[in-house]
């Protein structure tokens, strides 16, 4: 019973700092810091789950960086998939890295490269000449891992899904990368989330 209930109470604090903070507005300042520390436009998710960690935790929200395979369901076409993961069609971090990057807060993930699937696709069309309709593409995914599909599923299914698998082999060699990022790439972010709350706050009061 008491651990019940510390669990309960760690869930609860977790959930009072993600309600702490507008998620679309911290992918959105990451999007912006991101845009300007890649190299590799579409390739860059460690960058954005890098900066997306040392803002969560500039905000109070106490995040892990995550390195794993990940695969989304982004249309209703058999090969309607993306997948970062060791197999012949797959979107890498860079060269030699077939894997992932994202945020797990809790029992949450939150994954700030969605946006970027329309331009994956694009990639995977050069590789193998094969189109991926993209009808599904948010601007982030912040969902509970319980919800995470298997593998199989993402790819025999034909309806929106994800799948997301941590590697702690993938996790050691990235963690050893360098990417270049810096406290003045967090520092930025911070601002452009600041400022993003400071309009709408504006826009809300002059309303």
């Amino acid at each position: 019973m008491g651990e019940a209930n510390r669990r309960a109470k760690e869930r609860e604090r977790q959930a009072e700092q993600l309600r702490s903070v507008n998620m679309s507005r911290v992918a959105g300042a990451v999007r912006h810091v991101a845009s300007i520390a890649t190299k590799f436009p579409g390739k860059d998710c460690y960058i954005h789950a890098s900066i997306g960690k040392s803002l969560l935790n500039r905000l109070g929200v106490e995040s892990e960086l995550v390195v794993g395979f990940a695969g989304w369901r982004v249309g209703e076409g058999s090969g309607d998939a993306i997948l970062c993961m060791p197999v012949t069609r797959e979107i890498c971090l860079n060269e030699g890295f077939p894997c992932h990057a994202w945020i797990e807060i809790g029992h949450n993930i939150l994954d700030l490269t969605t946006y970027q699937f329309s331009r994956q696709a694009a990639t995977l069309e050069e590789l193998d000449g094969n189109n991926v309709n993209v009808s599904w593409c948010p601007d982030f995914l912040q969902v509970k891992k319980e919800s995470v599909s298997s593998v199989r599923d993402l790819i025999l299914k034909n309806t929106w899904c994800y799948y997301y698998e941590r590697n702690l082999q993938f996790e050691r060699e990235m963690s050893k990368v360098s990417f270049g990022l810096t406290d003045d790439h967090v520092d930025m972010a911070l601002a452009f989330y600041q400022a993003s709350v400071a309009d709408n706050y504006l826009s809300l009061n002059a309303a």
